[in-house]
């Protein structure tokens, strides 16, 4: 599409006329229209989002009536807070707040800076999940809430992994996304097994970014965990089970992020314990042992060989049992089976 120009903004405005008008707060801002959408589609859902300048989006009765679409859109705003016109209401939604609504119903959005997060939900996979959908639209999670929190982090999460979904994580990932959306709305009884167990992945996947956050705190572990999220001891174990436990989880995730500095050029010139003791590890001997029984090299060993890999006249087969290609698969296999188990 072209950029900073009224060609950009008509190209724009074809686009996404389906779903919306787009118009602009005035004539001289078509010349300097910048804009960006994206979009992946996996098992049946959309994930997407864009980026532009100051803009009012319409959705009116005669856009409604144009395209046919009947969806249930779940959004939020990632940078700036916007004004939402929906049944004869003017409602503010923060950055970071979760916005439902239905396409079969006009709304209107009028936003400083459009930076959004939208997921596209087809009507007949939600409506077996919730009571009813009369309700939904113009609906607001605010993001001081649990269920807030857990759905706009599900959000961020599935715009950087669904590019990479297998069929069956697709599947899987689209699943817990819908019960998730019907958790906003309102349950059906018949329903509310899927719905915990989908509110069950989204706390850990709360949690999990939270440790990832994290990791180089001293101060990360069970009691902080639990009082951060309101939860009992019990609670926060029952959901680690599957992953081996928390405290086994956090020294993994720590591991993890030894071998990306290990890899990384210029560690050379570091000692591996002072690195080690920013996340927690001061004991260099059990560190080392840890390191090898995760990775099967041990950390001394491991940072050669990438150093070896690396030098002019190297053959680059130096692996001593473990690749990189090999790490960065161990990494991603985790991070995508542990957001969606």
């Amino acid at each position: 599409m072209p950029e900073g120009s009224a060609d950009g903004f008509e190209a724009m405005r074809a686009a996404i006329l389906p779903m919306f008008r787009w118009e602009l707060s005035s004539p001289e801002d078509r010349s300097r229209f910048t804009a960006m959408v994206h979009s992946t589609f996996f098992d049946g859902l959309s994930i997407g989002g864009s980026e532009a300048m100051r803009s009012t989006i319409v959705r009116d009765n005669a856009v409604v009536a144009s395209a046919g679409l009947d969806d249930v859109v779940v959004q939020a705003y990632v940078g700036a807070d916007y004004r939402c016109r929906i049944e004869g209401q003017i409602r503010l939604i923060r950055a970071g707040d979760v916005l439902v609504y239905d396409l079969t119903r006009p709304l209107a959005i009028e936003a400083e800076t459009v930076s959004n997060l939208s997921l596209i939900i087809p009507r007949g996979r939600i409506r077996p999940l919730v009571r009813t959908l009369d309700h939904a639209h113009g609906l607001v999670i605010r993001r001081e809430s649990r269920i807030g929190r857990i759905v706009f982090n599900h959000l961020v999460e599935l715009k950087m992994r669904a590019p990479a979904f297998a069929a069956e994580t697709a599947a899987e990932a689209a699943a817990v996304t819908t019960a998730l959306a019907g958790a906003c709305i309102g349950p059906a009884p018949e329903a509310q097994t899927e719905i915990r167990h989908a509110l069950r992945c989204g706390l850990r996947s709360l949690i999990l970014a939270r440790i990832e956050q994290e990791l180089g705190n001293p101060d990360l572990n069970v009691d902080a965990l639990t009082q951060a999220f309101g939860l009992s001891r019990a609670s926060l174990y029952r959901l680690f089970e599957p992953l081996g436990g928390v405290s086994n989880y956090i020294t993994q995730r720590r591991l993890a992020r030894m071998a990306t500095l290990l890899a990384r050029t210029g560690s050379e010139n570091k000692r591996i314990l002072v690195l080690a003791n920013r996340y927690g590890f001061t004991n260099y001997s059990a560190f080392s042992r840890l390191f090898r029984q995760t990775f099967g090299v041990a950390p001394r060993d491991f940072r050669a060989s990438r150093r070896k890999a690396q030098e002019p006249d190297g053959d680059g087969h130096h692996d001593l049992g473990l690749s990189m290609a090999a790490v960065n698969d161990w990494l991603r296999t985790r991070a995508v089976s542990e957001s969606f188990r």
